[in-house]
């Protein structure tokens, strides 16, 4: 008779092959390549499947949003370390929104991401404009479209100048 494996003998187990992966990604290894990643087995995972593996470069930029106000002046605020401390919520949300603002111009450009950062800033950017809030700007003195503007810290012969990225408000 076979004798079943314990709950706990598991749980070390899974314990173990998350710290293994945790102490790898912080290294740069892959040991179990792609297949730990379908048991979503590790205490810390990728928000989203294969994007953390990428290694998309991350342009030195500053970032700001931008809009017009009531009053028809256009404003914008740079999106820092300071204003973007404010995000509220657990730690995978404010992560998210770091994420998508910080490698904006990289996700619109990719088909495969498209669709998701732009349902995202529709989300946080339209209707009642909950990320605004958040980044103790007052939504309701906003009159038109939000957009994000990607200016370059050093500027290359090569740059197109800044990149801007409206919000899909419908």
């Amino acid at each position: 008779m076979k004798r079943p494996i314990e709950p706990a003998a598991i749980a070390v187990l899974l314990v173990l092959l998350g710290v293994v992966q945790m102490a790898a990604s912080l290294v740069g290894s892959r040991p179990f390549g792609d297949g730990s990643r379908m048991l979503w087995a590790s205490p810390a995972p990728g928000w989203s499947p294969g994007l953390g593996d990428q290694r998309i470069p991350i342009t030195v930029s500053q970032i700001f949003l931008q809009w017009r106000g009531q009053d028809g002046e256009y404003e914008a605020v740079e999106l820092d370390a300071e204003r973007l401390a404010r995000l509220r919520g657990p730690a995978p949300r404010r992560a998210l929104y770091r994420l998508a603002l910080a490698r904006g111009p990289e996700l619109v450009s990719d088909p495969s991401r498209r669709d998701e950062f732009r349902a995202l800033l529709e989300y946080a950017l339209c209707g009642e404009r909950p990320l605004l809030a958040e980044l103790g700007i007052d939504p309701a003195s906003v009159a038109g479209e939000v957009s994000l503007q990607y200016q370059r810290v050093v500027e290359r012969e090569d740059d197109g100048g800044p990149i801007v990225i409206e919000a899909p408000c419908p």
